[in-house]
Protein backbone atom coordinates (compact mmCIF):
# COMPACT_ATOMS: atom_id res chain seq x y z
CA UNK A 1 0.00 0.00 0.00
CA UNK A 2 3.25 2.37 0.77
CA UNK A 3 3.90 1.99 -2.88
CA UNK A 4 0.59 3.37 -4.14
CA UNK A 5 1.12 6.51 -1.71
CA UNK A 6 4.65 7.27 -3.52
CA UNK A 7 3.04 6.68 -7.08
CA UNK A 8 0.28 9.15 -6.65
CA UNK A 9 0.89 12.15 -8.95
CA UNK A 10 -0.92 15.40 -8.89
CA UNK A 11 -2.31 16.84 -12.88
CA UNK A 12 -3.54 20.04 -13.68
CA UNK A 13 -4.89 21.52 -16.39
CA UNK A 14 -7.47 23.66 -18.22
CA UNK A 15 -10.50 23.01 -20.23
CA UNK A 16 -11.97 25.59 -22.93
CA UNK A 17 -13.85 25.72 -25.65
CA UNK A 18 -12.12 25.11 -28.99
CA UNK A 19 -13.67 27.65 -31.29
CA UNK A 20 -14.44 30.46 -28.54
CA UNK A 21 -11.78 29.89 -26.52
CA UNK A 22 -13.67 30.56 -23.42
CA UNK A 23 -13.30 28.50 -19.96
CA UNK A 24 -15.70 25.76 -19.36
CA UNK A 25 -17.13 25.63 -16.21
CA UNK A 26 -18.07 21.96 -14.50
CA UNK A 27 -16.67 19.97 -17.08
CA UNK A 28 -15.69 16.35 -16.34
CA UNK A 29 -12.53 14.83 -15.92
CA UNK A 30 -11.96 11.65 -15.14
CA UNK A 31 -9.74 8.49 -14.60
CA UNK A 32 -10.99 5.53 -16.11
CA UNK A 33 -10.91 2.63 -14.20
CA UNK A 34 -9.89 4.41 -10.85
CA UNK A 35 -13.63 5.70 -9.91
CA UNK A 36 -12.00 8.94 -9.22
CA UNK A 37 -13.15 12.60 -11.14
CA UNK A 38 -13.29 16.24 -10.64
CA UNK A 39 -15.04 19.24 -12.25
CA UNK A 40 -13.45 21.90 -13.12
CA UNK A 41 -13.62 25.18 -11.47
CA UNK A 42 -14.81 28.43 -12.85
CA UNK A 43 -11.63 29.03 -15.11
CA UNK A 44 -12.04 25.81 -16.38
CA UNK A 45 -8.95 24.76 -14.29
CA UNK A 46 -8.80 21.18 -12.85
CA UNK A 47 -6.22 19.11 -10.16
CA UNK A 48 -6.39 15.63 -9.53
CA UNK A 49 -4.07 13.02 -8.06
CA UNK A 50 -3.55 9.56 -9.61
CA UNK A 51 -1.25 7.06 -10.41
CA UNK A 52 -0.11 7.61 -14.16
CA UNK A 53 1.76 4.36 -14.11
CA UNK A 54 -1.63 2.62 -13.57
CA UNK A 55 -3.99 4.60 -15.38
CA UNK A 56 -1.68 6.94 -18.11
CA UNK A 57 -5.02 8.91 -19.23
CA UNK A 58 -8.12 10.94 -18.35
CA UNK A 59 -11.39 11.59 -20.19
CA UNK A 60 -12.83 14.68 -20.19
CA UNK A 61 -16.16 16.02 -20.89
CA UNK A 62 -18.62 18.56 -21.22
CA UNK A 63 -22.08 18.54 -21.86
CA UNK A 64 -22.86 19.58 -25.41
CA UNK A 65 -19.33 18.62 -26.18
CA UNK A 66 -17.29 15.50 -28.16
CA UNK A 67 -15.92 13.91 -24.84
CA UNK A 68 -11.64 13.88 -25.40
CA UNK A 69 -9.21 10.90 -24.05
CA UNK A 70 -5.63 12.55 -22.76
CA UNK A 71 -2.56 10.56 -22.73
CA UNK A 72 -1.36 11.93 -19.28
CA UNK A 73 1.90 9.85 -18.70
CA UNK A 74 4.09 12.44 -19.63
CA UNK A 75 2.70 15.76 -18.60
CA UNK A 76 1.59 17.49 -15.02
CA UNK A 77 -0.47 19.70 -16.86
CA UNK A 78 -2.43 19.57 -19.36
CA UNK A 79 -4.65 22.26 -21.68
CA UNK A 80 -7.76 20.64 -23.20
CA UNK A 81 -9.54 21.84 -25.99
CA UNK A 82 -13.16 20.68 -26.11
CA UNK A 83 -15.28 21.14 -29.62
CA UNK A 84 -19.23 21.25 -29.45
CA UNK A 85 -20.85 18.12 -30.82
Amino acid sequence: MVNNLFAQSSISGNVFDKSTGEALIGANVVVPGAGRGVVTDISGSFSINMNKKKNPEIIVSYVGYDPVIINISDSNHVSVALSIA
